[in-house]
């Protein structure tokens, strides 16, 4: 039997976390002589004894990395990516002196393992792809709710008051892009559905420092645009719950949407837990996504589109799909029983439980001897190379890493924005034609030649042409547009329409509908 030093965050601030590490315990109690030790509450000298008769260690902490420096011990690492290539390899830089070769990521997704390894250039840091579990009590107690009804009342709610409800579940966090589902509901709306929009969590101070971003005040934010749009009858903030009222929140809701665009978003508990009560998921094709949630399978993605301009998420593919997911009970009902069924094969704690025992297996039998410093230059790419400079010579000039990062992405240095989230947005050429439909996914407001995006993530400014200001009235009094009829209304050919809407793209103001649907 192994013998595994477990070093747990027991101040986590995201619940997820927490669960996962509740996850890790489970899986390998009595599989492995396991020792829990919390971080930032052991001493280095109880760490160096420790090693002596431990064989690998899930987790870290200061004091634990420089105890395995002293007493020049190989014993692996085992480390959970959280994002590890979107935030452009800071876990390695930050701890470029403690990590060595042999220590290992667990990346959750196959796009959090891809966007770390387009980076990478060689395997001193073994990267290993393992889906996380979701609590085997998702599929032993799938008759065990309480009605909707029952459920809704508690937080004051008519059951019977829509037809039909959607839920979002997570941080409100404007990376989540809360604002953004908002819009979906209200198109909903205009489509005739009787739709009601559950919010479940609460406001968190997650930012995102190298774009300055500051997350305070998003509820309000999210409240105010509610009343904007004429939807606040229709939409509850439910606040935090805990997990049985949320494993009951699952079973009264017909749809979960998430158009988050968040910088660590790799897997996706939400939509996990949603799918083992067969309730499919409408979400962003970003990140952990991509796995989680099968196409047309367990539910659909939607494009988000990387400008230079910021992020662009296809806002209006998900209200079309939710309509027609809504519209169709034979396609709900295969769509239940594909999520069920895809869940149960693919994230239970058996599996989890397997994989991260032939993890431990591989690791102790491929150990060297003596500790082994990674080979930083040889390690990351040429341009991973100058960004981890650019950190060492801002945090040397200003004090600290965090005041280091804020402000990074400006400037000459925004495509490195592109460059770490490739891998999650995973763009494909847009095949535009007569049928491309487009719109306007933010709102504008115009003064002479110049459009201003309002936005709380990607707010800017641009100057346009007169074609360009032709092109953005033509779409915004419409609602939307195909090129088709751009080309009549502003007697131009499809190419000149094509090169329009290409520049105008970029510059964030229009985006196309997925080409699968059509308005």
């Amino acid at each position: 039997m192994k013998k595994i030093l477990f070093i747990t965050d027991a101040k986590a601030t995201f619940e997820s976390v927490q669960l996962l590490q509740d996850m890790i315990r489970e899986a390998l109690s009595g599989r492995v002589d396991l020792t829990l030790r919390s971080a930032g509450s052991t001493s280095i000298e109880e760490y160096e004894g420790l090693l002596l008769s431990r064989d690998a260690v899930i987790g870290a902490d200061a004091n634990f990395f420089q105890a395995r420096r002293q007493a020049n011990s190989s014993v692996p690492a085992i480390l959970l990516s959280y994002g590890l290539g979107t935030r452009g390899l800071l876990q390695i830089w930050e701890w470029r002196k403690e990590l060595q070769q042999g220590d290992a990521f667990i990346c959750p997704s196959t796009a959090d393992l891809a966007a770390t390894m387009v980076h990478l250039k060689s395997d001193q840091i073994r990267l290993l792809h393992v889906p996380y579990p979701i609590p085997d009590s998702y599929f032993h107690n799938q008759d065990n709710y309480m009605e909707a009804a029952d459920v809704l009342s508690r937080f004051g709610i008519d059951a019977h008051s829509q037809t039909s409800w959607v839920l979002y579940s997570g941080r409100l966090n404007q990376q989540k892009n809360i604002h953004l589902a908002l819009r979906v509901v209200h198109d909903l709306v205009q489509m005739n559905f009787s739709v009601g929009f559950l919010i479940v969590g609460k406001e968190d101070t997650s930012g995102f420092p190298e774009l300055n971003w500051d997350n305070s005040g998003y509820e309000n934010d999210l409240r105010q645009l509610a009343e904007e749009l004429q939807i606040q009858d229709r939409v509850y903030f439910l606040g935090t719950v805990d997990r049985k009222t949320m494993y009951d929140l699952y079973h009264c809701v017909d749809i979960h949407l998430t158009c988050s665009t968040f910088r660590t978003e790799d897997f996706g508990f939400v939509s996990i837990e949603a799918m083992a009560c067969g309730v499919p998921t409408v979400s962003t094709s970003w990140g952990g996504f991509w796995d989680t949630v099968q196409h047309g399978i367990t539910g659909y993605h939607v494009p988000v589109h990387l400008t230079p301009a910021g992020f662009r998420v296809d806002w209006r593919t998900a209200a079309l799909r939710i309509a027609r997911i809504l519209s169709d009970k034979e396609l709900r009902l295969y769509l239940k029983r594909c999520c069920q069924a895809y869940a149960r094969a693919h994230f239970t704690q058996r599996l989890f439980q397997e994989r991260m025992l032939e993890i431990i297996e591989r690791l102790v039998q491929q150990r060297g001897e003596g500790f082994r410093s990674l080979n930083l230059a040889s390690l990351v790419d040429e341009d991973t190379r100058r960004y981890f400079n650019d950190l060492e010579n801002r945090s040397a000039k200003l004090g600290s890493v965090f005041a280091a990062r804020q402000g990074l992405y400006a400037g000459d240095n925004s495509t490195r924005v592109k460059a770490f989230f490739a891998e999650y947005a995973r763009n494909q050429p847009i095949m535009w034609s007569n049928n491309t439909v487009v719109y306007v996914p933010l709102p504008l407001t115009i003064k002479d030649n110049e459009v201003t995006t309002i936005d709380r993530n990607w707010s800017s400014t641009t100057a346009l042409s007169d074609d360009e200001l032709q092109l953005v009235h033509q779409i915004e009094q419409v609602g939307s547009a195909t090129l088709s009829e751009l080309t009549s209304s502003m007697s131009m050919t499809l190419t000149e329409v094509v090169a329009l809407c290409a520049a105008m793209m970029k510059k964030g103001i229009i985006i196309p509908l997925d080409p699968s649907m059509r308005v």
